[in-house]
């Protein structure tokens, strides 16, 4: 892995782990630290609970491998469903538009990007930004938006659980 995990301490920030840190399962009994009336999630929850997926391969898809997981995402983690949220990570570009980068994938670190370990399937969030983002470096961002928690199957094929539709998306202060 290329730098060193993220760490803060502020309330207006998280904490970003290296995907070869060890496991620690999610306290969901802590409060959120909230700012301007907006929660501010970090990624001890939302990758704070096992949630592993196995290939399998349905007689209807031709023999093309699909995604299935028999983890249920905790009901904690799904009251955030349908909230106001900011989340800090990585940017990783899936679709741009006239130069701006209209949907990305926040990872939890930069790690599993591309030289790390393999992402979870909790260790990202799929994000749509309407306006874009011009993306530089890799640096971290901090994103707030509406959160929606559940699995999400793109042709019977499990490609996430969260998703963000976002308000606002600016790289985080150090």
């Amino acid at each position: 892995m290329r730098g060193a995990p993220i760490v803060t301490s502020t309330p207006s920030s998280v904490t970003l782990t290296s995907s070869n840190a060890p496991f620690v399962p999610a306290d969901f009994s802590q409060p959120d630290p909230i700012e301007n009336g907006i929660t501010q999630l970090g990624w001890s929850k939302l990758s704070g609970f096992k949630f592993d997926i196995y290939e399998f391969y349905p007689e209807s898809h031709a023999g093309r491998a699909l995604l299935r997981s028999d983890d249920k995402i905790p009901e904690p983690m799904k009251a955030y469903d349908g909230k106001r949220v900011t989340i800090s990570g990585f940017v990783l570009p899936l679709r741009t538009r006239k130069g701006q980068v209209t949907e990305f994938l926040l990872m939890r670190d930069q790690g599993t990007c591309c030289f790390g370990g393999r992402a979870q399937i909790n260790h990202f969030i799929r994000v749509k930004i309407p306006g874009g983002i011009q993306v530089g470096g890799p640096v971290p961002w901090r994103v707030s938006g509406t959160l929606q928690v559940g699995e999400i199957y793109v042709q019977g094929y499990l490609t996430g659980i969260y998703e963000l539709e976002a308000e606002s998306a600016r790289e985080a202060m150090p």
